[in-house]
Formats: C-alpha cells, structure tokens, sequence
C-alpha cells in the first residue's frame, strides 16, 4: 500500500470543502438518486428499443482493443478468457440506515466473467457502513486483489482511497472520479452533465433549474450540459430539504422566462414540485434524472408524473430489448430471483469492461498489465444496454474519470417511462 485507509474522506473530495450543510445536502440528492434506481422489474416501457447511438468521439491517445462488432448489437455481448484473475465487487448486500442495497451487482459482474474459468468473482458487503466499506478495501488490498467493482453503498462516502494507493483499479459506481485507476460508470455528478443536455433535447432552450440548497455543483453540471446542446439556464432557484412550499421558487423559474424546470431534489420533493407548478396555472415541461422516478413513485403519483421527461445515461431496466431480457436471465441463473435494476446494468457495464481488458491480457495479470488493458479499450459493444464504452479520460476537471457520457430522454406516459428516442453521446459536453 502507498498509505493508510483514510477514514475522513469522502467520494469526490474532503468534506472540508464544504461547510457540514452543504455537504450533507449534496449527498442526500446522490445518495437518493442511486437508491431510485431500483425500479420494479414487472413495468413495461411503452416503446420499443432503438440502436444506440453507434459514434463515440475519441479523446486519442493510446492504441485500443478491438471490438468484436463495429457497432453495438441488440443482444448481451460476451468476452472469455483462461487468465488467473481476482475480483472483488464491493457494495451493499444488507441495507443500512437507508433501506436500499444492490447485492445485484454481484451477479452481475460473474456473469461478466461466465467464460472465464480461472477467474474467481467474491462479494463483500459493507452493510451500508462506512467503517464496513473501508474494511471491505482492506480485504482487497491483503487479498491481492486485481481490480474491485463498486456497485451502490451507503458507505461509498467513506471514499476508496485504499484501494487506489494500493495500485487496484476500481470500477462502477464509485465516487471518485479523478484518480487514475477510477473507472466510474455511475457519477451523480456526471449523470448531471447528461441532465442538462437531455433536457434540451426533450424540446426546451430556455432552462430553469429548482435544486436544493448546497448542491450548486449538481446544477453546475447541468449547465454544462444545457450549454453542450445549445440551450440557456436562465435562473436557478435553491430550496431547503424540508421546505414546506415551493409555490415561491417555481415563480421565480417561471417569472425569468424558464420553458423547461429541471428538478434536481429528491424523490418524494418531486411530489411538491409538480404540485407548485400545475397550481402556477402555466404549463411547462418537467425533467429529471430518471433515478428520482422510480415506478413506485410513479405509481403513488398516479396520472401527476404524466409528461415528466426523465433523463438517463443507460437504458432504462424496464425496457423490453432482446439485451435487458439477457441480462436478467443471466443473473437469474446464476442465482434465481435476482432482480434487473439499473444497478444491474451499471454492475455488467463495470465487469465487462473489466472482463474485456483482462482477456486481451497476454501473461500474468499484473496491475501494469491490467491498467494498460484498462485504458485501452475504447468503443466497447455494450449490446446497446449503454453506449459503447470508452476509458478515455474526459477533459472536464474533476470528471475526468466519469465513463458514461450518454443521455437518453423518457417521458412518463400514463405512469410509465416511454422512450423519446435513442442514446446520445455528449462527450463533448464534458470540457
């Protein structure tokens, strides 16, 4: 190790960046953000699946892996390999203090790993504790591990610089996304870039933003991505946590000309949000990232969801595509009543990139030879679950790790999330 676990730290940063507030406001809207991502497996979108969007605009640089398929193909793409390799995935397989856990990852990334028989794939679980999430790097760093794949913890602020001191690369829904061995997939803060650029492409330029207080670099994010796509944010309105009314903040929105709000809250906020507006007798469009409209929520809605544009960076894991079905009969035979979440999608994601770099490995797979296999790959069939995936690094400061810079529109269609068209990739919206 080139140092001890770091028990101050956070995802992104020290919380002494912030003041205390801040800090928990910013977290509560990611942290709630990943725990809408569990969306009923029974609901069906509205639409049929498209291709994704097959151009990815390259950052240059090193040589990369070839790609089986030129394209993204409709249908679960599968690497093998005989290497010698050891994976951990860390997430949450007991819930904490926040009744949410993604013990789906798991069985995600063995199914990643299917053809490797040399491969062995373990779970820790950080039972949503930090102290647990920590202990859980340091098992990978005595294990000698290869590479961890994060999936959703409510111990991730706990951050896993462990790991990276020790030269382990860690991929999938981690905070950090600067390190050099991070390989992040599932950035709240990246998710926000493709927030803003989405929701210009739902149709809207003049843009307002209702977000809570102490999450300015969530709308900063979404400005980024409005400007990419050519739209303006023309005001931004902060609300508290637990403010009673926000009759107030959507005038101000409305008042400064805003044709589309966005709503960076959380889940049961949305509820509110849309109450304020429909009661400002004026109509304009709503959009959010789609992990704060999870069906339950919908559901509870009722008919008040209907035309909210919900954003995304992956298919949504209600689609009824030929690779989503795969996926979930994937997992469930590697272990029955495993469910298809967005965290299950994200987790194959994480492991088949993983999977992909360690079988263009030739020898030993040592963290040298893991990191420039890593690093090589670029345009990566997804089978059209995401966009191709690149590990070219992103020249925005502070998201230059962030691995998934697509966007995709949805629109609550009598409570159901309806696809308005295919993914699309932003990466230029990242600088």
């Amino acid at each position: 190790m080139r140092g001890e676990l770091h028990r101050g730290s956070h995802q992104g940063g020290t919380v002494g960046t912030y003041s205390r507030a801040k800090f928990v406001a910013l977290a509560t809207v990611v942290a709630l953000a990943a725990v809408a991502c569990s969306d009923d497996t029974t609901s069906t979108t509205t639409t049929a699946p498209a291709a994704a969007e097959t151009t990815v605009p390259s950052a240059g640089g090193d040589t990369t892996i070839a790609t089986t398929a030129p394209a993204p193909v409709d249908g679960l793409p599968t690497t093998k390999g005989d290497q010698k390799v050891k994976v951990m995935v860390l997430t949450d397989v007991t819930q904490g203090q926040i009744a949410y856990s993604a013990p789906e990852t798991y069985q995600a990334v063995q199914l990643a790993f299917k053809n490797f028989p040399n491969a062995t794939i373990d779970v820790c679980d950080a039972k949503g504790d930090q102290n647990e999430y920590l202990n859980c790097q340091q098992k990978a760093v005595d294990g000698k591990y290869n590479a961890v794949v994060v999936g959703w913890s409510g111990g991730g602020g706990a951050g896993e610089d462990a790991l990276y001191e020790a030269g382990i690369p860690v991929l999938g829904g981690q905070g950090n996304t600067t390190d050099p061995l991070s390989y992040s997939f599932a950035s709240g803060t990246g998710n926000y870039v493709g927030l803003g650029a989405g929701s210009v492409l739902a149709g809207a330029t003049k843009i307002g933003v209702l977000y809570l207080e102490g999450t300015d670099q969530l709308v900063d994010a979404i400005q980024k991505g409005v400007e990419f796509e050519k739209g303006t944010v023309v005001s931004r309105a902060s609300v508290p946590n637990n403010a009673p009314d926000l009759a107030p903040a959507v005038a101000k929105l409305l008042g400064d000309g805003a044709e589309l709000i966005i709503l960076s809250v959380s889940p049961p906020m949305v509820i509110q949000a849309m109450t304020a507006i429909k009661a400002s007798g004026k109509n304009p469009k709503v959009s959010a990232v789609a992990a704060i409209l999870p069906q339950k929520l919908l559901d509870y809605m009722k008919g008040d969801a209907d035309g909210i544009y919900a954003i995304s960076s992956t298919l949504n894991n209600v689609e009824d595509s030929k690779g989503m079905a795969e996926l979930l009969a994937g997992v469930e035979a590697i272990k029955s009543g495993t469910v298809l979440t967005v965290q299950t999608v994200l987790g194959f994601e994480a492991g088949y990139v993983l999977a992909t770099a360690v079988a263009s490995i030739t020898g030993d797979v040592t963290a040298d030879s893991l990191k420039t296999a890593l690093d090589a790959i670029d345009g990566l069939d997804m089978g059209g679950l995401t966009g191709p995936a690149s590990t070219k690094s992103l020249p925005m400061k502070g998201l230059e790790r962030f691995m998934n810079p697509y966007a995709i529109v949805y629109q609550v269609v009598s409570g159901k999330l309806a696809k308005q068209g295919d993914l699309t990739a932003i990466r230029g919206a990242y600088t």
